[in-house]
Order: C-alpha cells, then structure tokens, then sequence
C-alpha cells in the first residue's frame, strides 16, 4: 500500500496539512486573541510549514539546508511545549524555548556532515520531538486547572503515541539507516515517518482547538458562578453546589448565613467603594478561617453563606471563631480604620431538614435572632425560633397580641 504512495504526493500531503493547520490556528488565535496558547501554537504551525518546504527541497537547496530545516523544526516543537505550558497558566520564557534550536545551531552544526549524518540528525530531533510530546501530555494531565475538560485525555493520548512513534523510530535509524539520494532518504521507514507526521500535525491540531474551545466554556462557566467583586461562589452557583451536597449528606451537616452588621453605616460613610473593599476583605478573610472543604459564597449584599459537612468536628466552635476573627481585625480603607462585627445563624440537617430550603430558612430565623439580641452572635436553629418570629411578625402587623404559648399555659 506504501510502495503505491509517490513519495512527492506525501510531502505536499505533509505541506499541506501544515499550512491549512497553521491558517486555521491563526483564526482561532485572532478569535481568542488573550489566549496565549493559541499564539504559541499558531507559531508552531507557521515554523512547521516551513520546515516541511525546505525538507521537500533539499536537493535544490544544499547540504546545508538539512540543518535549517532541522532547526525550524525543533523551534516548532519548542514553541508547541511554550503553548502546553501557556495553556497550564504556567510562565514561558522566550529564552527557554530558543534555547534547544539555538543549542543546536551551535554545538551540533559545525561538527556534523549532514550528507554523511543525516540518520544522526533525524534520530537527535526525534528524540527532541518525543521529550517534547511525552512533557506536554503530562503537562495536560496533571494541572487542575484541566480537570472536566473534554478534550485532555485524547490530546494527551496523541501526544504519547507520537513521542512513543519518535522513540521507535530511533531504533529504525540505527537498525536500518537511510541513503541519501537525488537530496532525499531512501530507506523503508522514511515514509512511515512521513505520513506519521501528517497525521498527527492534523490530529494534534484539531486537540489543540478543541482544548482552547474548552478553556473559553470553562471561563464562561466560572465567571457565571463567580462573584465578580469578592471572587467567591456567586448565589446561583452556591445553591446549586449546596443542593448536590445535600443529596448524600449526614445529619451534622451545617448550613449558616454570615451577615455584616451595620454595613449600610459603612456605605453612608466611606461610599460604595469603601463598602466593596470591605465585603472583598471580609470574604477573603472568612474564607481563610473556614476549612477547606467548607462551600463558601455570596448571597448578596451583605450576606454570606457556609455549608459545613458532617466530617467538620464543631461547627459552632468554627462558626465562632470566624465572628472572632472579624471582630479582631482591623479593617482600612483609604488608611481610614473601620470596625466590623458579624452575626451568623446556623442550623443542621438533623434539626432543620435535609432540602436547602429548610435549612436557609433555619439558618435565617437565628441570623434574625442574632440580629435582634444585639449583632456580634453566633445562633443555632432550634424549632421554637420559628414560632418566635411569627409572632414577631405579627406584633409589627396588628400590634400587641395575646402570647398563646401563655395561653396554653394557663389552660
């Protein structure tokens, strides 16, 4: 089936899907032009096509045409690992990514007769181009940052079976080397190389959009959940997250609404932007005295939410050491000290119920009771907080109105 492939057809077939991989990376990188990685990418596929040109004519260029097309090859590669990194969130520096094609410019050039060398020469970029393959998998599989996307796995796999493919090449260069003929290797796995590297400049292409499609949904996704001021779960994402945790929750777990107290004082004195320094200070400072694995987020104003689970020891010990921490803290804004306190009412699955309703409904009747004993408390939930508050409720409605709980008594 090989032998009926002309060798020429092969190499504009590897030209080609050079090219229409570079154009369509470039649109993708001009469509989401703060994606980095998607420069680095585009760069690797303009470097490939024309390394793959300068391969195609190495017989009109020269000798010395070998060791061009090897650096524009290997300069490829590298910048493909600077978008793996770039696409990690991880720093690139364009001296890392030079280094290895400016290494061999220099230490291997001089010293190497490519006519005379030229398996050496495949073999060294082979290993180069495996090392570079096998990094950005694992580079793709071990950030946390790409959990839940798509397309990791498969480009991950991609790139293994294209550095294994490099490695086993290796052997075939020192077990069957090449002639050079007409200014082209003559040598059974030559083509095998050939149409490998066709196919995984599409493959790896497509991953490569895919994975940017994916990063651009999953911005989306967490800016929709995200608070834009203070950075935490906005409401839609913390009941969401809540209700799935409360599907297999235990009895102990918790559910408590943090409020701040007196904070339109805050907004009369320092404006809207002293009052959102605040709330961006107090929630990075509850986020940090709440355990890990506490769901944390904004329900608006000034209002914040806790979801405790039933592996916490104490939630009202935890619960109180936030209040205290507030209340220590020294709160600025424009070098202006502030004092802050917080009231927080909780309540638990066991007493309260096990839908968030319920239990946001409980933790709310202990907030307002916090709020009314005088700001600063921590309350749990119990059932007779309820029926207080209806009757408060009522007293504000009618006026002053006969306690059945008194009633009951005297009968």
């Amino acid at each position: 089936m090989l032998n009926a492939l002309d060798i020429t057809t092969i190499y504009f077939c590897l030209f080609l899907s050079m090219f229409i991989s570079a154009v369509t990376m470039i649109f993708v990188w001009l469509g989401n032009f703060k994606e980095k990685a998607a420069g680095y990418w585009s760069l690797t596929y303009v470097l490939a096509v024309i390394a793959s040109v300068i391969l195609a004519n190495l017989d009109a260029l020269g000798p010395q045409a070998v060791a061009i097309s090897t650096t524009f090859s290997i300069s490829a590669y590298m910048f493909s690992w600077a978008g793996f990194r770039a696409f990690n969130g991880q720093s690139v520096s364009i001296k890392s990514v030079i280094v290895v094609p400016t290494l061999y410019l220099i230490v291997v050039v001089p010293v190497l007769d490519y006519y005379a060398h030229y398996n050496l020469n495949v073999a060294m970029q082979s290993l180069v181009v495996a090392a570079i393959a096998l990094v950005s998998a694992f580079y793709l599989v071990t950030n946390p940052r790409n959990r839940g996307l798509s397309m990791v796995y498969p480009a991950a796999v991609m790139l293994v079976v294209h550095g294994a493919f490099r490695l086993t090449l290796i052997y075939f260069i020192f077990s069957m080397p090449a002639t050079m003929v007409d200014g082209r290797l003559e040598v059974g796995w030559w083509k095998f190389y050939l149409l490998e590297s066709f196919l995984s400049t599409i493959m790896i292409m497509i991953g490569m959009i895919v994975l940017i499609k994916d990063r651009v949904e999953q911005r989306y996704k967490i800016a929709s959940e995200t608070d834009m001021l203070t950075g935490i779960a906005n409401r839609r994402a913390f009941v969401n997250k809540a209700e799935q945790r409360l599907n297999d929750a235990s009895e102990e777990t918790t559910l408590a609404i943090f409020d701040i107290d007196f904070f339109k004082k805050i907004n009369d004195t320092f404006g809207h932007a002293g009052g959102d320094q605040i709330l961006i200070d107090f929630a990075k400072l509850v986020r940090k005295a709440l355990p890990r694995d506490a769901l944390f987020g904004r329900m608006g104003g000034e209002e914040f939410a806790v979801l405790l689970s039933g592996r916490c020891a104490d939630h009202e010990s935890i619960l109180e050491r936030v209040r205290h921490t507030i209340a220590v803290t020294s709160f600025s804004y424009n070098d202006m000290p502030i004092t802050l306190t917080t009231s927080a009412g909780f309540a638990s699955v066991k007493i309260a119920g096990d839908t968030f309703d319920q239990l946001f409904t409980a933790a709310d009747c202990a907030l307002y009771l916090a709020k009314r004993n005088g700001r600063n408390k921590v309350m749990v939930f119990v059932p007779s907080l309820r029926i207080r508050e209806l009757l408060d409720e009522e007293r504000l409605l009618y006026g002053d109105l006969p306690d059945p709980r008194l009633a009951v008594s005297a009968v």
